[in-house]
């Protein structure tokens, strides 16, 4: 079974290209139905562009900022640091999301369709 998610146009290039390695979600009832080795089709907001990437592996924390630390920053793209990381996600998820459902880096490893 192929899972759908959305991002928005830069997050979608940086996956695209393979940039970005990890995929940060709250770990909601969704997510928590990610396998290693599921592919995941990840389609572009801004237009009608997707790619297929392949779990590699699955990490639950309970923040986003205990996920953060964890990695090396560079796993998230090339475009930002840890302190910008966080607060561009506290741009999406609230912090009672966060502590309600805790959070996932969904490791992605490239394979092409």
């Amino acid at each position: 079974m192929i899972l759908e998610m959305k991002l928005t146009k830069e997050n979608f290039e940086q996956i695209y290209y393979g940039q970005k390695l990890i995929e940060v979600r709250l770990y909601d009832e969704k997510r928590r139905k990610i396998k290693k080795d599921q592919c995941i089709k990840f389609n572009c907001l801004n237009g009608d562009n997707y790619v297929h990437k392949f779990v590699q592996d699955i990490k639950v924390f309970n923040t986003f900022k205990e996920l953060y630390d964890y990695y090396d920053v560079k796993m998230f793209g090339d475009k930002y640091d840890k302190k910008q990381l966080l607060e561009n996600i506290y741009k999406i998820y609230t912090k009672k999301d966060e502590n309600k459902y805790g959070v996932v880096a969904i490791e992605l490893e490239s394979k092409e369709d």
